[in-house]
């Protein structure tokens, strides 16, 4: 018989089966959960459910955030609407037929006829291999480090004016301090998100669920410069003994500065504490300041994490994010997906702004959207992929020009995971 899948709205009276087939898709303990505070985070009017001959048997929801790309300069970022993909998941008993394919093509076209004014979409993937296919292309690498006890950071040339101050954390005291310098450090590195309320209010949540053995309740570091705050770090800490000799270690959860001077007094007080022998970063940039800072500490790196990111409207995408020179570039875009997205597309853009139109000129490169998606927060450069043989180069010089013009001042990173 003909199999039919059809894709449906959720709503919060769906709770249960949503929470069923992500059990099911990722085999976490379930008695772990709490529905009503793991499920605060959804947007129930962009949750949906794919059923398989009346069957639900996948599901995903969408956050509605803000994606910080390069800025014109000497700005380092600025701010576009993102969908923000996430809890994809299909029942063990429906793989393989086609579920996750319909969901992402809905997804996509979701977006491009809704009128949110959103240019792309981004995810975090549990598997790599599963969404380049769907057009997303890898934009973000982060790493974390293990700083050991003894580490020291190299001192800064002006250190300036800047107080600590460490507490356990007030989630209704402290939040507006953590969003306003949240918010303020999403302008100075592409690849962060602007989170909404509710993830707020879940971020600063601290149930005992939460807290990995022996671990703490969730403590904060604040840091002040003439009376304004300008940094702040989340972290527990978890004692432990050896022979005789303290072995705890610090697991910081969230951490940020405006500055190099409230970094470096943030990470020389986290770093600093008594009986405490490894300090464990959340996810760093790859030129994040504390890599230099500690690079004569021999701290240990582990992978972080990596945003993959499709542009859903090709022309408002490009035209969005800020460019270091001028080019005047035609690009031949492919896109299986997303029909109006394939054609070629002229982009005339440098520091004063950006027109991306459609056109009938000769391609300088040839490429598809996936390449687009992994060169559009600045990170990874169109020449690589090009190196790579995954865009094609029809005018000699375009390719160096258009890295050049692409190239993010710093970095890209997402230390948030959605």
């Amino acid at each position: 018989m003909p199999e039919e899948i059809t894709i449906d709205s959720l709503t919060s009276a769906d709770r249960e089966m949503l929470l069923e087939i992500d059990q099911a898709a990722f085999g976490f303990d379930a008695r772990d959960m709490d529905p009503e505070s793991d499920t605060a985070v959804i947007e129930w009017d962009r949750a949906w459910g794919a059923r398989r001959n009346g069957e639900l048997a996948a599901i995903y929801v969408v956050f509605s955030f803000g994606l910080s790309v390069p800025a014109r300069p000497p700005q380092m970022a600025t701010l576009v609407p993102m969908a923000g993909l996430s809890w994809v998941a299909v029942h063990p008993d429906h793989r393989r037929r086609g579920l996750l394919s319909a969901m992402i093509r809905h997804h996509l076209h979701d977006i491009h006829e809704s009128g949110r004014g959103e240019r792309v979409s981004c995810l975090f993937a549990s598997e790599s291999r599963i969404y380049g296919r769907f057009g997303y292309g890898l934009s973000t690498e982060s790493r974390r480090l293990a700083l050991r006890r003894g580490t020291t950071l190299r001192p800064l040339r002006e250190p300036g004016p800047v107080t600590t101050r460490f507490e356990a954390l007030d989630r209704e005291r402290h939040r507006k301090i953590v969003e306003q310098v949240y918010d303020a450090a999403c302008l100075l590195r592409p690849g962060n998100t602007v989170r909404p309320a509710a993830h707020w209010q879940h971020a600063l949540e601290d149930p005992l669920s939460r807290r990995p053995s022996g671990a703490e309740a969730l403590k904060i570091v604040t840091v002040h410069k003439d009376g304004t705050p300008t940094g702040y770090a989340l972290l527990r800490r978890s004692p432990s003994w050896g022979e005789q000799t303290p072995e705890g270690k610090v697991r910081v959860v969230d951490a940020h500065a405006l500055d190099p001077q409230s970094g470096h007094a943030l990470w020389s007080r986290l770093i600093a504490f008594d009986l405490m022998e490894e300090v464990t970063t959340p996810p760093l940039a790859l030129d994040h300041p504390l890599t230099v800072w500690a690079a004569e500490s021999a701290a240990q790196q582990h992978f972080g994490l990596a945003l993959w990111t499709r542009l859903v409207d090709v022309a408002a995408a490009l035209t969005a994010r800020g460019y270091t020179r001028d080019i005047d570039v035609v690009l031949d875009v492919s896109d299986d997906l997303c029909p109006w997205n394939a054609a070629r597309w002229r982009l005339t853009a440098g520091p004063e702004g950006a027109v991306c139109e459609q056109t009938t000129a000769a391609a300088d490169l040839a490429l598809d959207v996936r390449e687009l998606g992994s060169a559009y927060l600045g990170g990874t450069t169109l020449a690589s992929l090009g190196t790579a043989g995954l865009v094609e180069e029809r005018t000699p010089g375009a390719l160096a020009a258009c890295s050049t013009a692409w190239r993010s001042t710093v970095l890209p990173a997402t230390p948030y995971m959605f």
